[in-house]
């Protein structure tokens, strides 16, 4: 769209510049005024954890564009320990002509969020079933149990050892929130890490074969519609796990709320399995059709 606002972010050793909220505050001015998106560019080395505080950004993709995104990111990198060495997908191919996908109910995640999300998600499984998919009930790992407690101990944790240097000399810049969670950090025994992390291998292992029998696994992106203001992203009770467990995992704006803002589902797939999960989810978005304007 020729109006959406685009807001370059700063990042500096791996921590945001306060002054990049501010400009996501007032690009969301101009971009509401103007009747366009806000899109938060953020560039760099290893700043894959700081994407998760640009919730203010709030531009609805197509997932071509996911697909495309994706297809540029993605690859070995040499200076990361972490990169994989693998082969990359074809992620646009697997967007030319999508079949009919088979799709996994993840029902416990649905019955936990308010009523009127969890019927909004039961009458779009109905429309995908109606045009052809393969919808059935999926179990939800007993292993989901006490993830996000370890997600919480694994990212301090990792937030502490990888600001260490730069707090020590800076920890009164630091934004409240990125603060605390790096001084929690440095209060986690390496036992309570090393169980956290064997928590997560588990549900990984658990829940990747479980996905590996559907094209996608369908959950709540959020316990309601999207939230309104800036003063928060919402609940990340139903994104974290998939993020935490390296799940791939795309959202689909269904419709709107009452209040004007968007409904999601979240199509979740195994592990390396970008390609079959971004067709699943093209398939899926065309026949939602979803082509509104969120109201503030």
């Amino acid at each position: 769209m020729s109006n959406d606002v685009a807001v370059v972010v700063e990042q500096l050793e791996g921590a945001l510049a306060e002054v990049s909220f501010e400009m996501l505050a007032k690009g969301r001015e101009l971009a509401t005024a103007g009747g366009g998106r806000l899109v938060a560019v953020l560039a760099g080395h290893g700043i894959g954890a700081l994407a998760d505080q640009l919730g203010a950004a709030d531009a609805l993709v197509l997932v071509e564009d996911a697909a495309l995104a994706l297809s540029i990111m993605a690859g070995h990198d040499p200076a990361d320990p972490h990169s994989a060495a693998m082969a990359v997908e074809d992620y646009l191919a697997a967007l030319a002509a999508p079949a009919a996908p088979r799709i996994g109910v993840l029902r416990p995640l649905i019955e936990r969020a308010e009523p009127a999300n969890a019927a909004h998600i039961d009458a779009i499984l109905e429309t995908l079933r109606s045009a052809g998919a393969q919808v059935e009930e999926a179990p939800l790992a007993a292993s989901f149990e006490g993830l996000h407690a370890a997600g919480d101990t694994v990212s301090r944790a990792e937030a502490a050892a990888f600001h260490r240097d730069l707090y020590a000399r800076h920890s009164a810049e630091y934004p409240k929130h990125i603060g605390e969670a790096v001084k929690a950090g440095h209060g986690i025994a390496a036992v309570d890490y090393i169980a956290a992390q064997t928590r997560r291998r588990a549900f990984r292992a658990d829940m990747g074969a479980v996905a590996a029998r559907y094209d996608a696994l369908v959950s709540p992106t959020a316990a309601g519609p999207a939230p309104k203001g800036l003063e928060s992203t919402g609940d990340p009770y139903y994104c974290a796990p998939w993020s935490f467990a390296g799940m791939p995992s795309i959202s689909l704006p269904t419709g709107l709320a009452l209040h004007g803002l968007p409904f999601a589902v979240q199509l979740s797939g195994a592990p390396w399995c970008e390609a079959r999960l971004l067709a699943a989810a093209a398939w899926c978005e065309r026949v939602i059709g979803f082509n509104e304007t969120p109201r503030a």
